[in-house]
Parts: structure tokens; sequence; C-alpha cells
């Protein structure tokens, strides 16, 4: 740690720099097996996906993603929309006028929280009132909370139906 003791030695951090860097961490990092996999299971038509770091895919979709990373510097798809994840109002009007076919969250913080995958799946769920014909998750095993003592990864995806690749579970809910 260096203390400073006049203004000449601080050293002024550009701030969308920090943007930068917390966009970045928000998501968590995914392997190219991982998005190959989820490319592969996309039905033809209109794609959402939703606060999973739109700079790392090149899907032919729409993204969208948190407001507060409106000031970045990385480089986006135009298709981009930046919004409040609490404002359902919003939400519900892009995506009745888009009409996906499929809705996509790939090592989002918004469901990489640490919970069951029970509560997962039940959070995405929510989605499935935009009538989409899927809903695709990706999601880092360590992510997830289950008792790793009394089950493995695999009996966790065998019970929840998902599909494990690499390090992650892929949940797909055909609607």
């Amino acid at each position: 740690m260096k203390v400073i003791k006049n203004y000449n030695e601080a050293v002024m951090v550009n701030s969308s720099d920090c943007v930068n860097q917390r966009f970045e961490k928000s998501v968590y990092d995914i392997s190219s097996a991982v998005v190959d996999y989820i490319n592969s299971l996309l039905f033809p038509g209109p794609t959402v996906v939703m606060f999973s770091g739109a700079w790392r895919f090149a899907f032919d979709a729409v993204y969208i993603e948190s407001n507060v990373f409106k000031n970045h510097t990385l480089s986006l798809p135009k298709k981009t929309y930046y919004l409040d994840s609490e404002n359902a109002k919003l939400i519900d009007k892009i995506m009745h006028s888009i009409k996906p076919v499929n809705i996509a969250f790939l090592h989002s913080g918004f469901f990489c929280n640490y919970q069951s995958l029970n509560t997962i799946i039940n959070n995405v769920n929510q989605y499935c009132v935009y009538q989409p014909k899927q809903i695709l998750l990706s999601i880092p095993h360590n992510r997830v909370d289950f008792n790793r003592l009394k089950f493995s990864v695999d009996d966790i995806a065998q019970q929840y139906q998902t599909k494990i690749i690499e390090d992650s579970f892929i949940l797909q809910r055909v609607t």
C-alpha cells in the first residue's frame, strides 16, 4: 500500500476503465465450448441474450444489459439495450416488440449468485410469459448451491435435466 502525500503522486483513474472492469466482473468466464453448444441449440428466429456480457458473443441477437454499464468503452453489438433489470414494464415492452424465439442467460451474474438450481430454474421460468420457444441458461457449477458431499455434479445435472459442458450446467427449457 502506498501513502499518497500530494496530488502529483496520485494516478487518476479513467472512469470508463472502472465501468469496463465492473461490467466485465458482472459476468463469469465462459468457454468457447459452452458458447458453441448454446449456438447449436438456438432455434431460427429472434434471440434475446440478457445480462450476459454482450461483448463476448457473436450471436445474431438483441442484447439486454444493465443500464449501470451505459458508460463503458467495450465493443458491443449495435443491437444492445441498456435498462434497469427491475423495470418490468420496459422489459415487457422490449420483449413483446421483439417476440423472441430464444431467450438466453449465459454465465450471467443475474442468476449466478449461488442459489440452488431449483431456485434458479424458478427464476428463469418467469420469462416464459414472453412465449419463447426456448429459454437457455448456462451457469458455472461453482455458482450453484448444492451439497457437494452428498451429490455429484452429474447427480444434480440428471435431477434437473441439464447438460454438462466443461464446468457448466446448460439448462434448455423448451416451452
